[in-house]
């Protein structure tokens, strides 16, 4: 699943992964603040999470660090019925098979570093089991 997002310091709207800002009482537990994120982007939860990765996306002059999940078995949340928490805040979601991602970061139609990542680390766990 796929969201598109205006992004105003590139002045674009991008397709991504489902991410966003850890809050305070998340800070050792990113699966919490990845499961809010997939509930208030998309109005879905989800059964399972795998992590696949955690990294700093730029070393050279800051601290953040992005911490990737697999959602597994998405479903609408039932108490809002698959609508987004906030739906102004993302102007599409879409699902998507994962190849068909994956030919979208190959075009340049994904080009967001950690939706990159993220569908490539996926695609890899599901061809290899690892």
């Amino acid at each position: 699943m796929l969201v598109a997002q205006h992004r105003p310091a590139i002045g674009k709207e991008l397709w991504e992964i489902p991410a966003g800002l850890v809050e305070e009482n998340e800070r050792d537990r990113p699966e919490l603040t990845a499961a809010r994120e997939l509930r208030e982007e998309t109005g879905y939860i989800a059964d399972s999470w795998r992590l696949l990765t955690r990294v700093y996306p730029s070393p050279g002059f800051s601290t953040e660090t992005q911490t990737l999940f697999l959602a597994r078995h998405a479903s609408p949340n039932p108490e809002t019925g698959g609508i987004p928490d906030d739906p102004t805040e993302i102007a599409q979601v879409r699902w998507l098979p994962l190849s068909e991602a994956i030919e979208w970061c190959k075009t340049g139609i994904i080009v967001d570093s950690k939706t990159v990542l993220g569908l490539y680390l996926t695609h890899h766990l599901l061809q290899t089991g690892d």
